[in-house]
């Protein structure tokens, strides 16, 4: 639901809902649903990952971390993630399984 407003939305689903009682065929209605934006810190140089590699995520504002470390916008973060949870990361180019908090 990204893209366009609840309003027009509305129609298309009960133009489906119309369409799934008139006629014999049955029209599945999926929606996708923009998930929370958690935003980076400036990275000071870039950060090279190979598959296997670990990152370290933390909400400490402006803490002294290593070059695999990297700042987020979000406090409560540490709160929201379990170990096993998948982390998309630039809109899904990148993906980190959480290993522990």
């Amino acid at each position: 639901m990204s893209h366009g407003d609840h309003a027009s939305h509305l129609a298309v689903i009960r133009r489906i809902r119309t369409l799934n009682k008139d006629t014999d065929h049955t029209i599945a209605i999926l929606l996708d649903t923009k998930g929370p934006e958690v935003r980076s810190g400036d990275v000071k140089r870039g950060i090279e990952l190979k598959a296997g590699d670990t990152l370290t995520f933390t909400t400490r504002q402006e803490a002294q971390y290593d070059e695999r470390c990297v700042e987020v916008s979000y406090d409560g973060f540490v709160r929201s993630v379990q170990p096993g949870d998948i982390i998309l990361v630039d809109g899904g180019m990148m993906t980190f399984k959480v290993e522990k908090k």
